[in-house]
């Protein structure tokens, strides 16, 4: 008999098929709609081709600005490395010129002529230092050409004098370092520091690395040389006390912020000897804290003098140490931009073959496309049009399967079991639940006949199945008389208490007009229960899968259902605690009432709904 059934079934969808392929013969010998279709099918051709060289046009092009991004980026550090030599120059050289300003300091003329040899060293990375844009040492003062720098480093060094007639009272120190580090700033804040540089993080965490420790050694070299004034005359002004702290503060700062971007920074920083690193631990101390002066002042004028020294050998010995380590940095820079220049030269090499194969390719595949498309137009317009009914009907046939399998899951659920996938077992921390069936049922059923049980449930729950797609709730299940609704699941919401409250009474109110049509005398009197509290929900079995309910709560919903009254709504105290704070339903207090399995529970009755 099976068959019999699939040979005409066969035959049938044979029969539909021909009559179209038939009109599409007609079609086909119509001169205009195969150039139709032969123009369709050629754009089905030369759209991807076009798409295909644009992508590859852009490949190229942005491979070839990455190769000029690297190589200005690359450019520019070398410029930035330059800039930064000048920079230290012009750091070390207001190192020395405070030293020389120093009140108390007896070597003026050995240190003069030691400053006037810098002096030419600045100059000499300054020739260097070409691509600076613009340098702003003051609010209103910007310096635009290599003579406008010249002319301000003549300046600064105008203060600095023979001090072989002119006695320390002259002395400018404070105006003296302002001027150097300021200016120092203003190139550290040049347009020679504006890197484009590629953005890889290995590159930028290193550049950070490198300005920090460029200021670290600044902000540590000008903590030197308000030290240097403390230890010959044991005391230092407060206001270089407030500035030597302030420096003293930005240059660890600096320092931990350049160990945090690079790594290898931190292991840099170690090689310096430990003895030194202990000194000048202790000097600091000295400095900051003013419990050392009395320590100080009893030591010898000789004493002082060698501490003095100390402290500039062991502070000089610290910043070639940043220094040498901020070197390092950069050329580690260059070597990663090194590395990515080649890397970027590889990668346009490539791109130009792709490009060339690619276009060679697309030319002689389309020649071959045209010379075939023709003659396969007629094959594909009527496969199509096959392909188009068959799809339809295999539409027609999947809507009907889903809304069949909407009735049975949840949508969200019926989804995921459609693509084939697991569903997964969840906890809700809080639902509502309902449950009802039918007083005296059993009575009910005696008196009818099951043809007549059956129109009769399924007129009920017809009735509520329309009166339940007003609420955002789901029906989980019906068995026999009984009816079991859920809100916040399996989409969770906060108000699921009012939405299965708001239900219930809706329900009951349905029942008051129903009448059982072969049994007119009697009334259906329901009794519902509704208990709220988490819940687990998933997908249960293979053959026929049906999406169930579990936990105490599921159990206390259903007893408060079976412990309830005839055409009342019976909820529990957690049901009643989620309701009262709304003030829009009338609820009375029933009492301690003995659930199995439950002890004695506070119960409400559900009146009705007053706003």
């Amino acid at each position: 008999m099976s068959l019999k059934v699939s040979f005409k079934n066969s035959l049938k969808l044979s029969s539909a098929v021909v009559e179209p392929e038939l009109d599409m013969h007609s079609i086909v010998k119509d001169q205009g709609g195969k150039t139709k279709q032969i123009f369709r099918m050629l754009m089905v051709l030369f759209a991807p081709v076009t798409v295909l060289l644009i992508m590859c046009g852009l490949q190229l092009k942005a491979s070839v600005n990455q190769k000029r991004e690297i190589s200005s980026g690359f450019s520019k550090m070398k410029d930035a490395l330059l800039a930064a030599k000048f920079a230290v120059n012009c750091r070390e050289e207001g190192l020395l010129a405070g030293i020389l300003l120093s009140e108390f300091h007896s070597e003026r003329s050995s240190f003069y002529s030691i400053f006037n040899n810098y002096t030419e060293k600045t100059d000499g990375a300054l020739n260097e230092f070409y691509n600076y844009g613009l340098l702003r040492v003051e609010a209103d003062t910007i310096l635009a050409t290599l003579s406008e720098i010249k002319d301000h480093l003549k300046q600064m060094r105008s203060h600095i004098k023979d001090f072989g007639d002119s006695g320390p009272e002259n002395s400018n120190f404070e105006k003296v370092l302002t001027l150097y580090y300021t200016f120092h700033k203003s190139i550290m804040d040049s347009g020679a520091f504006h890197l484009v540089l590629p953005s890889k993080e290995d590159i930028w965490s290193k550049m950070v690395a490198f300005m920090a420790l460029e200021r670290a050694a600044s902000a540590i070299q000008l903590k030197m040389s308000l030290g240097f004034t403390y230890f010959l005359p044991c005391s230092i002004e407060m206001m270089r006390k407030h500035w030597y702290i302030s420096e003293s503060a930005t240059g660890e700062t600096y320092l931990n912020l350049a160990s945090v971007s690079y790594e290898e920074v931190s292991i840099l920083l170690k090689t310096l000897p430990m003895e030194a690193r202990e000194s000048i631990m202790k000097m600091s101390m000295a400095v900051e804290h003013s419990h050392h002066l009395e320590m100080c002042k009893m030591s010898s004028i000789n004493m002082r003098e060698m501490n003095r020294k100390y402290w500039y050998s062991n502070m000089s010995i610290f910043i070639s140490n940043i220094d040498l380590t901020r070197q390092k940095v950069g050329d580690a820079i260059l070597g990663s931009l090194e590395i990515l220049d080649e890397e970027a030269s590889n990668s346009l090499k490539l791109n130009i073959g792709i490009m060339i194969a690619v276009t060679t390719a697309c030319v002689i595949l389309s020649l071959w496309y045209v010379s075939c498309v023709s003659s396969m137009t007629t094959k594909v317009v009527r496969y199509a049009l096959h392909v188009s009914k068959k799809t339809h009907e295999v539409e027609e046939e999947k809507n009907r399967a889903d809304k069949l399998l909407y009735q049975m899951l949840p949508k969200s659920v019926a989804e995921l079991l459609k693509q084939q996938r697991k569903v997964h077992a969840e906890f809700y921390d809080c639902v509502s639940i309902y449950f009802s069936d039918i007083v005296s049922f059993t009575t009910l059923s005696a008196k009818s006949s099951p043809n007549e049980i059956i129109d009769l449930l399924n007129s009920l729950y017809g009735l509520f199945d329309s009166c339940i797609d007003s609420f955002n709730v789901y029906k989980v299940e019906t068995i026999g008389d009984a009816y079991m609704v859920v809100s916040g699941i399996p989409k969770k919401i906060e108000h699921h208490a009012v939405e299965i409250a708001n239900m219930a009474l809706k329900l009951l109110k349905s029942v008051e007009n129903f009448s059982i049509p072969h049994l007119p005398d009697e009334t259906l009197k329901l009794r519902i229960g509704l208990h709220s509290g988490p819940c687990a929900a998933g997908v249960v079995g293979n053959k026929m899968p049906r999406y169930c309910l579990f936990g105490d709560t599921v159990n206390t919903a259903s007893r408060m259902e079976s412990s309830g009254e005839p055409l009342k709504v019976h909820i529990s105290q957690s049901t009643y605690s989620l309701l009262r704070p709304t003030g829009n339903f009338q609820m009375v207090y029933r009492g301690l009432i003995p659930i199995k399995g439950k002890g004695d529970m506070k119960t409400y009755w559900l009146h009705e709904k007053t706003a």
